[in-house]
């Protein structure tokens, strides 16, 4: 006899799992779902269309304009999950940050009119991603009784990268076991009756129990032995007692005069007594506890007697989400199958973004790299270009004067005329190693009696190196005569392509002092004048 029944059951047919719903959004997908038309009266019902989504080439349906509301339902047979599994999977797929709105699906009872779905409209499970700012999670209610009840603590929002499909996937036990799964990892695992407030509390505190008259619950109080020292001054202003009448004060016209407060330097603050452990403290009194009259256990909260619609209810800040492969079942075979489609899609998404945010990186690194560049290259330039303006100065001042050589204020304005040219010098052989760009000043002209030298900046037209009364040079000119050059350091004029031919063309003049080299003579074997980069 047990050999027969182990034929039997080696031969049994398995009993295949139930479908009680399937979507893949192909063809004829809108005969099988209803669009609501619950907010088409105020002007805020979005409508669906289809879409593949930047990456892969699987449609779904999708939500097309933002700051609507979108209804979306299918009808099925009705059934109950009475003693079975109930697993609910979709895919979700956000293209770009929501902002404020909803990824969630809702399973009910049958509806009489399913163009009138919306928030209204009674559901038993809502299961799926929701956000509005910072304000994010995943979503599981179950109504009991009339009574949308949310889970005690959120599960982990998982909607956070955009352009990837993310898989759903809901499993409700008889045993009031819940599983919530997304990517196929596990997020959650508990129970009905202990992580929903789906019951009343088995045990409550005893309302008729009072807190005893002389229970005393503070934990800390004065040291009645602490006394205010003598000299605590307590006073934060005083009288100012140096104060005097001013002479023309006068008491008929301007009142009787006071003296004027002010800060006490005495002052301590408010003075408090220390605080010390009270010696009568009993601890934070609590009602003793008892069972609840009113608590009815049920072993059955997972059940629902009618399942007969699927349907997204959603408000959405910024739309373009797009769901796909549905499937309600009790068997984990079927809603497996079902992933298989989901992860070919994410792998493909998946490598997609890979490829183009390791482009958007290489963008971005090139061009912090160039900005850095620019930066570090404007920094060394204006620094090796001050150097050689001040070089300039000092080179040009300490050249020996002869008995036909300049006064001391003309060869002042001989030096910042040739620190001009030295400096532009320098900065056009920076530019050639593409240091930094400078500008030299505009709108200047050439004091009388100067030579202008073509190409070279030209001298205010401010003498700020006039002598000081004892005719040595001023150091306040010499420090203007800095400023005014420097300022001028900013972008290179154009590309100076012509600025060493226009310096190295200067003509020597006849009063040009002796030491003071004409250009074509700097840095040869006869300049009597030191080279900048030397």
């Amino acid at each position: 006899m047990r050999a027969v029944l182990s034929l039997f059951a080696a031969t049994a047919p398995e009993v295949a799992g139930t479908i009680y719903f399937s979507e893949t959004f192909g063809a004829g997908w809108e005969d099988r779902w209803t669009a609501s038309e619950w907010k088409q009266s105020e002007g805020t019902q979005g409508e669906w269309q289809l879409a593949k989504g930047k990456y892969g080439d699987d449609e779904g349906i999708q939500t097309s304009a933002d700051s609507k509301f979108y209804g979306l339902s299918a009808g099925f047979d009705s059934f109950s999950n009475a003693d079975k599994d109930l697993i609910v999977q979709y895919q979700a797929k956000y293209e770009k940050d929501i902002e404020c709105g909803g990824g969630y699906v809702k399973l009910g009872p049958k509806m009489a009119d399913a163009k009138a779905f919306g928030d209204p409209t009674e559901y038993n499970i809502m299961f799926g991603p929701d956000k509005c700012g910072y304000t994010k999670r995943t979503h599981l209610i179950f109504n009991y009784k009339g009574k949308n009840v949310l889970k005690k603590s959120d599960l982990a929002y998982k909607q956070d990268d955009f352009g990837i499909s993310h898989l759903y996937r809901l499993t409700v036990k008889p045993d009031n076991t819940v599983k919530v799964e997304v990517d196929q990892t596990e997020v959650y695992s508990g129970n009905i009756k202990d992580d929903w407030e789906i019951l009343a509390p088995k045990i409550i505190a005893d309302p008729d129990d009072k807190k005893p008259a002389d229970w005393v619950d503070t934990s800390m109080m004065d040291d009645a032995e602490d006394a205010k020292p003598e000299d605590w001054v307590t006073e934060k202003r005083m009288v100012d007692a140096e104060a005097k009448k001013p002479d023309d004060w006068d008491d008929e016209e301007d009142g009787e005069w006071e003296a004027p407060m002010k800060d006490n330097p005495e002052y301590k603050g408010d003075w408090k007594a220390k605080r010390i452990s009270n010696p009568e403290y009993k601890g934070v009194w609590e009602a003793k506890k008892i069972d609840n009259p009113e608590f009815v256990d049920d072993d059955a909260v997972y059940k629902f007697a009618d399942f007969g619609f699927i349907g997204f209810d959603l408000w959405q800040v910024k739309a373009e989400t797009i769901f796909d492969n549905v499937i309600i079942t009790d068997d984990v075979a079927e809603a497996d199958s079902f992933a298989s489609k989901w992860k070919a899609l994410n792998e493909v998404e998946t490598a997609a973004k890979k490829v183009e945010d390791e482009a958007k990186k290489a963008e971005a690194d090139a061009k912090k790299a160039e900005a850095d560049k620019k930066r570090s290259d404007d920094k060394i330039a204006k620094k090796a270009a001050k150097k050689a303006a001040k070089k300039a100065f000092k080179i040009r001042r300490t050249g020996p004067t002869g008995p036909t050589g300049p006064t001391p204020l003309e060869k002042r304005k001989i030096a910042h005329v040739t620190a001009g040219a030295e400096a532009r010098q320098t900065l056009t052989q920076l530019r050639r190693v593409h240091l930094v760009d400078v500008e030299l000043l505009a709108n200047m002209s050439p004091l009388p009696g100067v030579m202008p030298v073509p190409g070279v900046m030209p001298v205010p037209t401010v003498d700020v190196f006039s002598p000081s009364p004892m005719g040595s040079p001023s150091r306040e000119g010499e420090k203007k005569s800095e400023d005014v050059f420097l300022a001028g350091v900013k972008e290179v004029d154009r590309e100076l392509s012509n600025s060493m031919e226009l310096s190295n063309s200067m003509p020597r003049s006849p009063s040009w002092p002796m030491g003071y080299d004409t250009p074509e003579k700097q840095g040869s074997s006869e300049s009597h004048t030191p080279d900048l980069f030397s």
